[in-house]
């Protein structure tokens, strides 16, 4: 294989990994669908920073011997996508199963608490 091609696609999937993160970890309590992206809208600056810089560094000619990139296919593109596509989702299920054991548990204690 192309260690080269290996190499820049794990690199845009590591940065993309980081970026979908914040998103998905800005609340414990609620899905990301239910938060406001413009809460904070110096997250959303930095991220928009970080996410042109991520692309940069992977199509910018001047900067490929820097960080040692290499031009992507368009299904390094789509490998990348789908990495922090999948990132997101396994974010919200661990919240998901999170807030179910949660209620449960609580409603275990308040029947508990009624005799029931």
């Amino acid at each position: 294989g192309d260690l080269a091609l290996t190499q820049t696609i794990m690199f845009g999937g590591l940065g993309i990994n980081a970026l979908v993160f914040i998103f998905g970890l800005r609340s414990l309590r609620h899905p990301i669908w239910r938060s406001r992206p413009t809460a904070n809208p110096w997250l959303l600056l930095a991220v928009a920073i970080a996410a042109l810089l991520l692309i940069a560094g992977l199509v910018a000619p001047v900067l490929r011997p820097l960080l040692r990139t290499t031009p992507l296919p368009a299904w390094g593109w789509a490998l990348i996508a789908a990495i922090g596509i999948t990132e997101l989702l396994a974010v919200e299920l661990v919240k998901a199963w999170f807030r179910l054991r949660s209620a449960s548990t609580h409603r275990l204690r308040v029947a508990s608490r009624s005799g029931a």
